[in-house]
């Protein structure tokens, strides 16, 4: 499972720590981050904190890039911000599981009001301490859907990707979203046969 993590810089040097133990609860449940931004983190606190402006390109790889290609997200709202709150509400229009966390031990102690009145049934809601970092994590991880993307290759016409390009623009979808839900809704429902063999599967 492919998951990213995303997390405020604010206080980096005082929280770094708790950061690097949620990427490695991620790891051991045999899933990889889509993006290692704790790894950056870390240079940054060799570096005394100081960072460079990242250009767009850059920082879509980073922020937007990394939750496409998750199947769901962990972030960390224990500070308020701005990047964050804008990374769980992308994950949310995608239809991505999210875990929004944030520490009774450190930063706000309470979650930001913003977040909080999101209403979505991709959205989890969790206060952790040190004790139980671990088992937040994992019961999220461990009741995700069994039934995850699985990626195949799809060579397109021109033709489809006009298609496919236009019903982006339309709705704001990813094409791929868009496909899988066409797939479904166009073919997978209307297909009898491959529907009565759903509900009838052969003995044999």
């Amino acid at each position: 499972m492919k998951v990213f993590f995303a997390f405020s810089t604010s206080n980096l040097k005082a929280n770094l720590e708790t950061y690097k133990r949620v990427g490695t609860i991620i790891t051991s449940k045999k899933s990889k981050l889509t993006v290692d931004l704790i790894k950056k983190a870390v240079r940054e606190k060799k570096n005394d904190g100081i960072t460079k402006n990242e250009d767009d390109e850059q920082f879509h790889k980073e922020a937007i890039g990394g939750i496409d290609e998750a199947d769901c997200v962990i972030a960390d709202a224990s500070f308020p911000s701005s990047g964050v709150g804008f990374q769980i509400g992308y994950a949310i229009s995608l239809k991505k599981p999210v875990l929004c966390i944030f520490s009774e031990e450190f930063g706000s102690r309470k979650l930001s009001k913003v977040i909080f009145t999101m209403k979505s049934p991709f959205l989890q809601i969790s206060s952790y301490t040190e004790n139980t970092l671990k088992s937040v994590i994992s019961k999220f991880l461990d009741n995700l859907p069994k039934q995850y993307l699985m990626k195949f290759n799809f060579i397109i016409t021109p033709e489809i990707d006009d298609y496919l390009t236009w019903l982006h623009n339309k709705s704001g979808k990813s094409k791929s979203e868009t496909l899988r839900e066409k797939v479904v809704e166009k073919v997978i429902r209307e297909d009898k046969e491959y529907l009565s063999s759903k509900k009838h599967p052969s003995k044999a």
